[in-house]
């Protein structure tokens, strides 16, 4: 449990020589930590949660943790430093936008400990997002978005919008040709726009015929000038098959 874990902290923390420079490592949760992508996905239900007032003790001049993705310091203003120092390479298009690295850690002497983030080149992940337009071709759309980007030796995700009833035309062939100097597709991904449906009128089959007629074609905005001549013919034609299967009179 997180108090668990807390108290072997503090235990470890008091058998320290306090005239003696001391870094604290662990691979834990931190309640004040950002995620990143994937890990905001991620269950840890079972996980340790620790405050990081229970991390941040004199007997440490640094805590170095490893689990979220993100490069952060939990105690900016506070001593010492408590560093996720991040992952060195993205891992998904959650952390597309985030700088990757590592920490060079000084501790010239017991209270006096600096870090550093130096930030790597990583491989680019770019996500190319476009909503197409019905008159256009959408394939040369999607072409066309691409071209505005530099997928050289890229991860790449697109994302193309579909107006709602309108056919999807995209050639994936040619979309993945015009995407031959990335590193990887991670997909090419239709978003459909589902249009609105009309919200049925309320009708009942206790309502009489007439009542049923009007209420249907007052919720037909389409119809509305021709409302009336449409009332009065669905009763005529109603009365008329009615007329023809009443039995006749010998």
């Amino acid at each position: 449990s997180s108090d668990l874990v807390a108290k072997i902290i503090q235990h470890a923390a008091e058998q320290i020589d306090l005239t003696m420079p001391a870094v604290l490592a662990a691979h834990l949760t931190v309640s004040s930590g950002i995620f990143s992508g994937s890990e905001k996905r991620a269950i840890y239900g079972t996980d340790p949660l620790l405050l990081p007032s229970q991390l941040a003790l004199p007997a440490f001049d640094y805590v170095a943790l490893g689990h979220l993705h993100r490069y952060q310091n939990l105690n900016p203003n506070g001593y010492p430093a408590i560093v996720y120092s991040g992952s060195i390479e993205r891992i998904d298009f959650g952390e597309r936008k985030e700088e990757k690295g590592f920490c060079v850690v000084s501790i010239s002497e017991k209270g006096k400990a600096t870090h550093e983030f130096i930030q790597v080149p990583t491989r680019p992940f770019i996500q190319i997002e476009l909503t197409l337009t019905a008159e256009k071709n959408q394939t040369e759309q999607v072409i066309n978005e691409i071209k505005k980007y530099d997928i050289t030796d890229a991860v790449i995700k697109i994302v193309y919008h579909v107006p709602s009833e309108t056919k999807d035309t995209v050639s994936l062939q040619e979309v993945q040709k015009a995407c031959t100097t990335a590193w990887y597709i991670v997909g090419i991904i239709p978003v459909r726009a589902y249009s609105v449906r009309e919200r049925r009128a309320l009708m009942s089959v206790n309502m009489d015929l007439e009542t049923m007629v009007t209420t249907y074609f007052e919720n037909k905005p389409e119809l509305k000038e021709r409302k009336d001549i449409l009332i009065e013919k669905t009763l005529l034609l109603s009365q008329e098959a009615q007329q023809a299967t009443d039995p006749i009179d010998c």
